[in-house]
């Protein structure tokens, strides 16, 4: 598959942009395509100026200046003019449809990582289930050895306590009577 394919032109034109640091506003040429919305200097396409990736967030009108509208992506939100409503209205629903077109991948993606997470907690719930049956049966064979060794343990306590009682009583002297 060609660079052409994969990164097909959706729209270019120029567009009005208010600077981000000086307020001023510029004409600058712009391009939408699979890798965003880039602009450059002029329509030669020589000097890129800048691209805003995709995801984009919104896309609405403003009135702050006329046939103006506001791009919003994560982190940055770009003030446009197109020179008439009929452009205004055509850039504003192709940056639309790739607004709807991130909301859908987000929610596949979204999707496919619930049913990840799933499968996940399904098989984390069996391992735990097995390890509690494995585990558990060791655990009951120690307690029962712990159990034993102590029973044992007390039954030797006792011998050594009657034993420690007859040697007693052996040594005593007898008192006659």
């Amino acid at each position: 598959m060609s660079d052409d394919t994969q990164n097909r032109i959706r729209l270019e034109g120029f567009l009005t942009k208010e600077g981000s640091k000086v307020k001023s506003w510029k004409k600058r040429y712009f391009v939408l395509d699979s890798k965003g919305l880039s602009y450059f200097k002029d329509n030669k396409k020589n000097e890129l100026l800048d691209t805003l990736p995709p995801p984009f967030e919104a896309v609405q009108p403003t009135q702050k200046k006329k046939f103006g509208f506001e791009l919003f992506s994560l982190n940055r939100t770009l003030k446009l003019a197109a020179n008439s409503e009929e452009e205004r209205d055509k850039w504003m629903g192709e940056l639309a449809i790739v607004v709807l077109e991130t909301e859908k991948a987000r929610r596949e993606t979204v999707s496919s990582l619930e049913k990840e997470l799933e499968l996940f907690r399904n098989a984390e719930k069996e391992m735990k289930e097995r390890m509690e049956e494995q585990y558990g049966k060791k655990l009951r064979n120690l307690e029962m050895l712990v159990e034993k060794q102590e029973r044992e343990l007390r039954e030797k306590e006792q011998k050594i306590l009657i034993l420690e009682q007859r040697m007693q009583m052996k040594s005593e002297p007898q008192v006659k009577a």
